[in-house]
């Protein structure tokens, strides 16, 4: 089921709920799931009752102003990321950018150990290259 592009643009839903006008905006083949969707959509139209109290408007939920910023949406942008605990100390640092972002990796155990590459199907055996004892790790290689 689809809707011209041009006539999602320019309808309003009080138009498309009068008359039931929606129905005639779908366009494309019945399909099996075509009908299933159309069949669930009629149900939940059926439910929907508009208020007429004026003109609709948009609300920006994301602030308590429901007014659009541009800065509003780069902080919703980033909710629900986590904080990475020593950023000030990896990247404020006077070291190499190499260094850093190595160091980043380790941190988030991102770094091309043996044990990573053998995980990814990259390589068969997992011994340490520089000892030939034991497994390579990162901590192996770091403490």
């Amino acid at each position: 089921m689809v809707v011209n592009s041009r006539t999602k643009r320019q309808r309003t839903v009080a138009q498309a709920v009068t008359n039931k006008r929606w129905i005639r905006d779908i366009i494309g083949p019945l399909t099996a799931i075509a009908i299933t969707q159309y069949l669930q959509l009629w149900v939940r139209m059926e439910e929907v009752q508009l208020q007429d109290i004026g003109k609709d408007k948009i609300c920006w939920r994301w602030i308590a102003s429901h007014q659009f910023t541009s800065q509003s949406a780069y902080k919703m942008f980033f909710m629900g990321a986590t904080m990475f605990e020593g950023a000030n100390l990896v990247w404020k640092t006077w070291a190499a950018p190499k260094v850093k972002l190595f160091i980043y990796f380790a941190m988030h155990r991102r770094t091309w150990t043996v044990e990573r590459r053998k995980r990814h199907g990259l390589q068969d055996h997992d011994d340490c290259t520089l000892y030939d004892q034991e497994q390579e790790k990162l901590e192996h290689l770091l403490l």
